[in-house]
């Protein structure tokens, strides 16, 4: 698919989330941020014909390493709680991220939204999972179940 579908798709996608400048920059990459400052990145990797979703779904202390990394573990087995996604640990930071990504050949609005809604609300959900791990009481706030009724923010690359 080219450039410029994947352009159009993100552009609806921001329209229908209430942010109709939602684009890719140069590098093909955007990022949007929740209310709940949880950042959603997006990358489009021209060559390959793929978009990966990708987001921190908690920071690893020594206190919550284990309990964390045995959750992670338990919920990628057979991708039973991921939908296909799989958690892992940035090699370079002390986060777990939750990523996905999804081919881009013959890709429609309806797939991509989809896949898009899937992975905002596998975020919300490990990100509250494994803020109960560290005992952090605002992961019992409720969620919007419809991500694209959530507010969000585009976030500009350069703040990644």
């Amino acid at each position: 698919m080219a450039r410029e579908d994947i352009g159009d798709l993100i552009a609806k996608l921001g329209a229908e989330i209430g942010f109709p400048d939602l684009a890719l920059d140069e590098g093909g990459f955007v990022a949007i941020v929740n209310d709940d400052t949880t950042v959603l990145n997006i990358d489009y990797y021209e060559e390959e014909q793929a978009i990966v979703m990708y987001a921190t779904v908690a920071e690893l202390t020594d206190e919550t390493r284990f309990d964390i990394y045995e959750e992670m573990l338990m919920a990628n087995f057979m991708w039973k709680e991921t939908l296909g996604a799989t958690l892992c640990i940035s090699p370079t930071t002390e986060h777990a991220l939750l990523m996905a990504s999804i081919e881009t050949d013959d890709l429609d609005y309806q797939t991509f939204s989809k896949f898009y809604q899937n992975v905002h609300r596998l975020t919300w959900a490990f990100s509250d999972r494994f803020k109960k791990i560290a005992g952090d009481e605002s992961a019992d706030e409720e969620r919007v179940e419809d991500p694209a009724s959530h507010p969000t923010a585009p976030l500009p690359s350069s703040f990644a």
